[in-house]
């Protein structure tokens, strides 16, 4: 469209005329001649016109160079660079969580919201679990970054109302000498989590002491659920690893890469610091004492290289103190930072890749343009917007917007030096009346109501597919379970098709006696299960899955009968909608 605006004016108006009215009555011709354009309407007249001008614009980019309309197609997405270190952190912490399971070491302790810990709490090491036990075991939250979230919501929960917030402000100042204030972990802050690792691990002792406190203070003594995970947390020897491993990366790796981002705006020139990122990550998964030693240099510890500061040398000297009770740190900084290094490379740094558009621009081109590291201006504008939501509920869009633009450009200025005749305020005056009574926030209203109301009917239609989908499933299993192929001779005679539901059904089967997933074994138990599916691409491969199961179904003791039996029981109650959801909920304050 640009490229035939710019044709267009740089043509003389002869030519000008002549283009358009040739095109123009081609076009005509195309719609089916004179009358039936008359009868078009005025949008889809001026929509025509449009497709004119990008018909021009198309003939002019045809005619560059290769090089130049590879310029013009080009397509760059950066991504915003606080992001980036927030899902690195994330990528992170899975993988640590996933290598206490893989080298069979104890995890950290269930740390369950208070309706599962009413039902785990009479658990003993060995007993039978059943279905209930098993599920609130499963979606219990454990680990570190759980850890600083119940922090978050004791010491500084964005409810004001809630936690503790200023007696442990005060606690802390008449303990310690100075306020601690605990990182906004509430609000998810870039790096808070981190944040909040350190300041765990720095002030440990004072914070079991304040829990003990606060517990004491009560007219009638004792911890709500959150409170008694928090100290459970902080004293649990793999917790207290993982935050240590989050509190290390926080100064050595968060902290400098937020700050070089920030102080180097445009990231199309960071693809040296991007790998730069990249080769440090591995060098402390090939030595983690770098940052677990007796002696933690910044040269070789520090992303930046530069010198810790106090609060880092703090950080440094609590783990030191710890180090010694932690016999997993050195495997779970390793674990972690392989987690960020992967996400880091693999998914955030894509952009830089050889043979990328970036990689393609010159020197010149680079100090051109411009891509911003981070997305302050968006979100800055938006936490703006909440901020004065909660200040001045009443307030529209697009008064805000009016106001956030006038103090941003300096428009009052611009009125006093400008727009000095009266008749200037009054136009001003008029236009901003003919604004109030337009009726535009309303109409933004009605958009946004009838925008919900289309989404809602979208996912109904959905879920009504999703349900077909499902009850269609479970009728295949049902018919599929009562011919269970239990030989080598058997599955070997099966079609493919019949091949899946079998280990469908298997699946199932060993989901309810075993409580695994769809993966190679189970994370709690580490009994072998079926493989997901993507793991098995063709009947070559399917069949000797299928036959591993059938050995354990009959290594288990069971019978076509049983197996029938169960899952007709639960494939029924899936397909009435009747799954059990109660220990799926994430308000550990409920």
């Amino acid at each position: 469209m640009r490229l035939g605006e710019e044709a267009l004016l740089e043509m003389d108006v002869g030519r000008c005329l002549a283009t358009l009215i040739s095109m123009k009555a081609k076009q005509i011709e195309s719609y089916g001649g004179q009358d039936a354009w008359d009868k078009l309407s005025a949008e889809e007249k001026a929509g025509a016109d449009n497709q004119i001008i990008r018909d021009i614009g198309k003939q002019v980019f045809d005619a560059l160079e290769v090089a130049d309309q590879e310029k013009l197609t080009r397509f760059i997405r950066t991504g915003c660079c606080m992001h980036k270190d927030l899902n690195c952190v994330k990528g992170g912490a899975k993988a640590m969580a996933e290598m206490w399971v893989r080298l069979k070491k104890t995890p950290p302790i269930i740390l369950a919201n208070k309706d599962n810990a009413a039902v785990l709490a009479n658990l003993s090491s060995g007993a039978e679990r059943n279905a209930t036990e098993k599920r609130a075991e499963e979606v219990s939250k454990r680990g570190g970054v759980h850890a600083t979230t119940l922090g978050g919501m004791i010491f500084k929960n964005k409810d004001t109302k809630k936690g503790q917030q200023d007696t442990y402000i005060w606690y802390m100042e008449q303990h310690i000498g100075y306020r601690i204030s605990f990182p906004d972990v509430s609000n998810t802050r870039y790096g808070s989590h981190g944040e909040a690792a350190a300041t765990i691990i720095v002030y440990r002792d004072h914070f079991l002491s304040f829990m003990e406190a606060i517990r004491d203070a009560k007219d009638k003594p004792g911890e709500t659920n959150i409170e008694k995970n928090f100290s459970t947390a902080i004293k649990d020897i793999p917790t207290l690893t993982e935050l240590c491993v989050l509190a290390l990366y926080n100064i050595a790796v968060s902290r400098p890469f937020m700050s070089h981002v920030r102080t180097h705006e445009n990231i199309l020139k960071l693809r040296e610091f991007f790998e730069k990122k990249a080769t440090f990550l591995q060098s402390i998964i090939d030595k983690p004492a770098l940052w677990t030693g007796d002696e933690v240099l910044h040269e070789t510890g520090c992303l930046d290289g530069r010198e810790w500061d106090e609060w880092s040398l703090k950080v440094l000297d609590a783990i030191k103190a710890l180090k010694q009770q932690l016999p997993d740190l050195d495997q779970a900084v390793i674990a972690f930072v392989q987690g960020a290094r992967e996400t880091f490379v693999e998914r955030f740094s894509e952009e830089f890749k050889n043979g990328g558009d970036i990689d393609k621009m010159t020197e010149s081109e680079l100090d051109t343009l411009y891509f911003s590291s981070t997305n302050d201006a968006n979100e800055g504008g938006l936490g703006s917007w909440r901020r004065g939501q909660a200040r001045r509920p009443a307030e529209t869009l697009l008064k805000f917007n009016a106001s956030f633009m006038g103090s941003r450009n300096d428009t009052e200025k611009f009125i006093q030096h400008k727009l000095t005749e009266e008749e200037d305020h009054l136009y001003l005056m008029r236009t901003a009346r003919q604004r109030d009574e337009s009726g535009h926030q309303k109409a933004l209203k009605l958009a946004q109501i009838r925008a919900d109301e289309e989404k809602i009917r979208e996912n109904r239609r959905k879920e009504t597919q999703r349900g077909e989908k499902r009850q269609k499933q479970a009728n295949e299993l049902l018919e599929a379970v009562k011919e269970l192929a239990l030989t080598d001779a058997d599955i070997d005679n099966l079609k493919n098709d019949a091949l899946i539901l079998q280990l469908e059904c298997h699946r199932e089967i060993e989901k309810q006696r075993l409580t695994g997933d769809s993966g190679n074994s189970s994370p709690e138990t580490g009994v072998e299960t079926i493989p997901l599916k993507s793991h098995m691409k063709n009947k070559a491969q399917r069949i000797p899955e299928l036959k591993k199961a059938v050995a354990r179904f009959h290594a288990r003791g069971e019978t076509k009968e049983g197996a029938n039996e169960l899952l007709n029981r639960v494939l029924e109650t899936n397909k009435q909608g009747g799954e059990d959801h109660l220990y799926e909920s994430d308000n550990d304050d409920l």
